[in-house]
This record gives C-alpha cells, sequence and structure tokens, in this order.
C-alpha cells in the first residue's frame, strides 16, 4: 500500500487537531477573548486543511478522479460546518 501522494504526512495535520481538541477546558477558559479566539480560528483552518490536503492527495494518486475529487471535497467541507 503506497503513502499515497503526501505519503500520509497530511495524518500530521489530524494529530495536531486531536491534541487541540483535547486540551483540557480549564486551560482553555483561562485565556483570554481574543484568545480563545483565535483557538477555535486555528481549529477550524487545520481541519478544513486536512479536508483539502486528504482529498488532494486521493485526486493526485489516483484514487478518484477530478469529479469525485470535487464531490467529496464539498461532502467533506459540508460536514465542519
Amino acid at each position: 500500500m503506497s503513502g499515497g501522494r503526501f505519503n500520509y504526512e497530511q495524518d500530521g495535520i489530524q494529530v495536531a487537531i486531536e491534541e487541540l481538541e483535547q486540551l483540557p477546558l480549564d486551560e482553555l477558559e483561562g485565556l483570554d477573548a481574543i484568545t480563545q479566539s483565535n483557538y477555535y480560528a486555528l481549529l477550524a483552518e487545520l481541519k478544513k486543511c486536512y479536508v483539502h490536503t486528504q482529498r488532494l492527495d486521493w485526486l493526485l494518486s489516483g484514487n478518484d478522479g477530478q469529479e469525485t475529487y470535487h464531490k467529496r471535497l464539498t461532502e467533506d467541507l459540508a460536514k465542519l460546518l
């Protein structure tokens, strides 16, 4: 089994997402509103980056054609909302 176009490097994005989501709530509550907002914005952007990277990996690796790429990208991004 190949590592895809990016040799599974996008999995590092997923690990970062999971680690950020596991931060203790009291740790986040101790931050000011701007910092909390930045945290949630970062988390949202990382999730989008992961989806885009994963879908592009499948396209460039030949697992998906362009039509499937666009369909899955749209579906996966919609799940984030």
